[in-house]
């Protein structure tokens, strides 16, 4: 078993290092790209809030539905839990559309 802090390393400065590219990602610095994930820690699923370590918060109760906003190498992707950069329903279509070509074959 790992502690928080250990798993929060792996995922962002071993993570880096691992795909060897700790001179440009894991951690926030200058120079660095700035991949930033900003959560809600407020969800019934992560109470009692008051009396838990955020870091150990963050890694055994967050869900992805916490995910307020993103943002990649500067670039805002998500913001108010709304994807700036995907068409929704082009993916539902072709996504269908793929689906249906696939069974069809079968």
């Amino acid at each position: 078993a790992l502690n928080a802090y250990e798993v929060l390393h792996m995922a962002t400065r071993g993570g880096a290092e691992a795909i060897g590219q700790s001179d440009d990602l894991g951690s926030l610095e200058v120079g660095k790209k700035a991949d930033i994930t900003i959560v809600g820690l407020d969800g019934a699923h992560q109470q009692p809030a008051e009396h838990i370590d955020p870091v150990a918060q963050l890694v055994y109760s967050t869900q992805a539905g916490d995910v307020y906003a993103t943002i990649v190498d500067g670039k805002v992707l998500m913001e108010n839990r709304q994807l700036l950069t995907l068409d929704w329903d082009d993916i539902k279509h072709n996504t269908n559309r793929i689906i249906k070509q696939k069974l069809a074959r079968i």
